[in-house]
């Protein structure tokens, strides 16, 4: 089984060596959340005897739900070990009460060794002890991890010295964007791949359409695959509305759900001149290619959408590997220029303007020039994605490095 190593590093770092009392492991569905933390265990980054992996399936969660029981069940573990204890608790949105009991163990007994691992993909309720909690969220596989599962490893001095080899990795770009990241989508045998797909994106619609009135179930689908037709584009709810019929709360009510299941990322413009640059809408791209083009349809990703679809491969890459210490925006003046993203170093504010192209090209975009004129003191350097030129160029003082799409 492929193990996350550079995943775990960082759950290592953030996490297990923080003081935080509480875990929060978040996760979007199927996205082999319980493998992580096992291979966690597996790979010595938590004792396997010094902590205790607890599901819905476990008998003891019924003897647990109260705070006596709770205390005596925690402390009838420690009178065995010392030191740091994990306590885990996977499924943990269907134990309603779990949350409460912690906060009333840890303020009843001062007890700073013992540790709670939080496996919920929701939020955690805004009362529970914030001071100690951390948030790690764990993603379907990127694409870089994606191309590690086929032996592979994709060196960027090796595809300077070389690149013919760039034309080699296509394939693989191809089948990602086609299949997305889910482990048991990945794992699969070609012949299986799409039906595993399948039942991934209807377990994600029943999730969906638990948070949805049943009267409202047929009018959100449809709303869902009007979306899907509109991935990278601005996020206007007026026009949405016109479209599809649907008020604007309703709409409203259900971007916020797509959000907080993780089906959808909000992006935001990156504004700092009101007169010049647009500040009202959003954009959105999907949280995985493969149910993206579920929701599509066969012939999706064909012709002019195709820019978009590399736009939400990119945005992907960038958000599983640099947030939350970068913010990602997009930008776009009033006159039109855009940029597909700006990538902001959360610590140091310098600024990476990303533009995406669908074809091949060597060529300086004309928004960059007029972004260096207003913010070169910001900005780091400039990177442009394409199908499969590698180089760099120069805008003024500032590098402009010409990506292929693998190297993302």
């Amino acid at each position: 089984m492929f193990t996350r190593k550079k995943l775990l590093e960082k759950f290592d770092k953030e996490c297990l060596k923080s003081d935080a009392l509480l875990i929060h492991l978040r996760w979007p569905k199927w996205s082999g959340k319980t493998n992580f933390i096992q291979s966690a265990i597996k790979e010595g980054y938590i004792n396997d005897s010094m902590s205790r992996y607890l599901s819905l399936d476990d008998s003891i969660i019924g003897e647990i739900d109260t705070p006596k029981g709770f205390n005596i069940y925690i402390s009838q573990i420690r009178e065995l070990t010392s030191g740091r204890f994990y306590c885990i608790f996977d499924n943990a949105e269907y134990i309603p009460w779990l949350f409460d009991i912690i906060e009333n163990y840890i303020e009843s007994t001062g007890d700073k060794d013992t540790r709670f691992i939080i496996i919920n993909p929701n939020k955690i309720p805004e009362t529970i002890f914030q001071q100690t909690v951390v948030t790690f969220t764990v993603n379907p596989f990127s694409f870089k991890e994606f191309v590690e599962i086929q032996w592979k490893t994709i060196e960027l001095m090796a595809l300077k010295n070389n690149p013919s080899i760039i034309n080699n990795f296509t394939p693989l770009v191809d089948e990602y964007v086609r299949m997305g990241g889910y482990p048991d989508v990945v794992f699969a045998g070609n012949e299986e791949r799409e039906q595993i797909l399948q039942k991934i994106f209807q377990d994600i619609k029943y999730s969906l359409l638990s948070n949805i009135k049943t009267r409202d179930h047929a009018i959100f689908l449809s709303f869902l695959q009007v979306l899907a037709n509109q991935t990278g584009e601005l996020l206007k709810i007026d026009r949405l509305s016109q479209i599809t019929d649907i008020p604007r709360r309703t709409i409203e009510r259900f971007l916020e759900i797509l959000e907080n299941e993780w089906v959808i990322f909000i992006v935001f413009p990156f504004v700092k001149n009101k007169e010049k640059e647009t500040s009202v809408h959003k954009k959105f791209y999907f949280s995985d290619l493969g149910y993206l083009r579920t929701l599509l349809g066969p012939y999706a990703f064909q012709g002019a959408d195709r820019q978009h679809i590399y736009e939400n491969f990119v945005f992907l890459e960038l958000y599983r590997n640099l947030v939350p210490a970068h913010t990602i925006y997009f930008y776009r003046k009033k006159s039109q220029a855009e940029i597909t993203f700006i990538l902001e170093n959360n610590t140091t504010q310098q600024l990476t303007p990303i533009d995406v192209i669908e074809r091949s090209t060597e060529a300086i975009p004309q928004a960059f020039t007029s972004f260096d004129s207003d913010y070169w003191n910001s900005v780091n350097r400039y990177v442009v994605f394409n199908i499969n030129k590698l180089t760099d160029k120069e805008l003024g003082t500032k590098k402009v490095y010409i990506l292929p799409h693998i190297a993302v």
